[in-house]
């Protein structure tokens, strides 16, 4: 009956107060000493005891009381009821609640990661691929480069085909090759060659205007090719771009033009012809055979002084198409008219009074007009260094491909100082040569002394 009261709603409620208080009196004990069942008040009672850690040793407990106090009041109240029932379920439930609670909180703050990580990772992706789109987007100055560069290589192979074709003319001319201009000798060479200047190359206001008789009333000459035949600025020099192609079969301008000067500058008077008969004498009392190599051996001197004359030329022939618009746009945009860029790099259409078409009609711009181009004309258009203002890494690259159109042009110097070393030896030897005679010339005497 005493558990059934104690077990009530009431006690229930007041069990854990009087719980509290208990706990919260072992806890913080007094060090005076306390009096169970004083009449003067809790205060005066507890505060005549002199340890409060032994108060209930000094109260004369009955065994009823005793095991009450055990069993009932500390067991099954304190114990089973307060603890067991109550408090450790709320607080493992509290538990359970906090650690699903913190469990769920540390998922949302993975989450939290995951998603920082994720973003950061779209943000350099997104970076890389700005800093891609960026960098390797080429810009106008190296598209400039790339297309003016684009039929340099077939422009440079045709270029080589012309210059050992010029030497090729040149050789026949000078050893009277059958079937060339000079085979049948020296005279009907340049019989050949004073009609040709007649029809193609003479100047009536020429010698205070005494050739008009020799040129003709009215010349048959153009006026646009006057003197072409002696004038090396105006039939090469001043055209960077030359209608030269010997493979397609058809004499054009250009080409009378430059073989006509070559017969002027080299070779004018081409080698004696010798019947058959004076090289092949039975008796062997001649020595022409030995003549005639000397005379190869001019021809030979001939061939190296004229290699120049031929590679400057050939550097200047019609090249291939491809690249002829592009560079005709870079010197429009530098304030040529189409027909100066035209003129300017080949495509020239005007025609003289013998219907021939005077430069490279089909706009094939030589060797040499891209490598000028490239070289020089590109970087005096303002635009160039107005495009420099991109990003680092285009600028890298058009210096690069500067670099790489440099390249060639220093191989063409190469080219050029190894011809110039060529000349120089010979010279050289010529130099030696005449030495060398005058020591034989000396021996020769010598030895001629001696035996008298």
């Amino acid at each position: 009956m005493k558990y059934n009261k104690l077990n009530s709603a009431g006690f229930c409620f007041l069990a854990p107060i009087f719980a509290v208080v208990l706990f919260m009196t072992l806890i913080f004990p007094h060090k005076k000493t306390y009096a169970f069942g004083c009449v003067g008040g809790i205060y005066e009672c507890l505060s005549t005891l002199s340890d409060a850690d032994q108060w209930w040793e000094t109260l004369n407990w009955t065994t009823t009381q005793m095991q009450y106090f055990n069993d009932t009041l500390y067991q099954d109240l304190f114990v089973d009821t307060l603890w067991v029932n109550n408090m450790r379920p709320a607080l493992m439930q509290m538990t359970g609640q906090l650690v699903a609670a913190g469990v769920h909180t540390t998922g949302m703050i993975g989450g939290f990661f995951d998603a920082q990580q994720t973003l950061d990772t779209q943000l350099v992706l997104q970076e890389l691929e700005a800093r891609a789109i960026k960098d390797y987007t080429p810009g106008e100055n190296l598209c400039r480069i790339g297309t003016g560069a684009r039929s340099l290589a077939a422009a440079d192979e045709k270029a080589r085909t012309t210059t050992l074709t010029l030497a090729e003319i040149a050789e026949d001319r000078l050893l009277g090759t059958k079937g060339g201009s000079s085979d049948i000798g020296p005279e009907m060479d340049q019989m050949a060659r004073f009609k040709q200047f007649q029809r193609l190359y003479c100047n009536p206001g020429d010698n205070n205007g005494e050739m008009r008789e020799l040129c003709g009333d009215p010349p048959t000459s153009d006026p646009v090719r006057f003197n072409k035949d002696i004038d090396f600025a105006s039939t090469i020099y001043a055209k960077p771009t030359l209608d030269l192609d010997f493979s397609d079969g058809q004499l054009k301008a250009d080409e009378e033009d430059v073989i006509a000067l070559g017969s002027n500058l080299y070779g004018h008077e081409i080698l004696p012809r010798g019947a058959e008969f004076t090289f092949t004498d039975p008796l062997g009392q001649n020595d022409n055979e030995y003549q005639y190599l000397n005379l190869r051996q001019v021809v030979a001197l001939r061939s190296v002084a004229q290699n120049s004359f031929n590679a400057i030329t050939g550097m200047r022939a019609r090249g291939a198409a491809g690249s002829a618009q592009f560079l005709r746009n870079v010197l429009r945009e530098m304030g040529m008219s189409e027909e100066e860029a035209r003129r300017y790099i080949g495509g020239a259409t005007a025609a003289g009074s013998n219907n021939q078409t005077l430069g490279a009609a089909n706009g094939e711009p030589s060797y040499y007009a891209q490598l000028e181009i490239l070289t020089n004309k590109l970087y005096q258009n303002p635009n160039f260094y107005v495009n420099l203002m991109d990003k680092p890494a285009e600028v890298e690259r058009v210096q690069a491909a500067m670099e790489a159109v440099g390249l060639m042009s220093d191989w063409q110097r190469n080219q050029s100082a190894d011809r110039q070393k060529m000349l120089l030896s010979l010279i050289l030897e010529l130099e030696i040569r005449e030495a060398q005679e005058q020591v034989q010339r000396e021996l020769e005497t010598l030895g001629t002394t001696k035996n008298n």
